[in-house]
């Protein structure tokens, strides 16, 4: 099926982009729908753990961009963990995947569609604000 093609095509991000947002709308009416948003996100996470083997061989010169690149997989996997209803692993995740996002791109928002994502993240984690609070307070192990 189309998410089984996916997850093995990084360069099909922006397919998952759209597929992982469209099932978390559903997922208002259907919690099944999670679930396919939680694996897109765990593709969109493998695709930017799988870049720091690309960055290892690397010139220098190149790390900014293959950064940059990891950057979005992540803030995507971010977006898809965040935006629906939210289980204590989904926390974690978004915690995960904010601190990595953040901590891993150095040249900051530079970049048009980095400073963008950075924006809908924060939107999205802003409207589950109370939840990840909550979860957080109910277990702060997952930090």
């Amino acid at each position: 099926n189309f998410v089984d093609d996916l997850e093995e095509s990084p360069q099909k991000y922006v397919a998952g982009e759209i597929l992982g947002e469209m099932i978390n709308f559903f997922s208002e009416w259907d919690v099944t729908f999670r679930d396919l948003a939680r694996r897109i996100a765990l593709s969109f996470t493998k695709w930017a753990d799988d870049i720091d083997s690309q960055i290892d061989k690397s010139k220098p010169s190149d790390v900014p961009v293959l950064r940059s690149r990891q950057v979005i997989c992540y803030r995507h996997a971010m977006l898809l963990f965040a935006n629906g209803t939210l289980l204590k692993s989904d926390v974690k995740k978004v915690i995960e995947l904010t601190v990595k996002s953040h901590n891993l791109f150095i040249d900051g928002n530079n970049l048009d569609e980095v400073a963008a994502l950075a924006t809908r993240c924060e939107n999205s984690i802003s409207k589950q604000l109370d939840v990840i609070l909550k979860t957080i307070e109910e277990d702060c192990s997952i930090l």
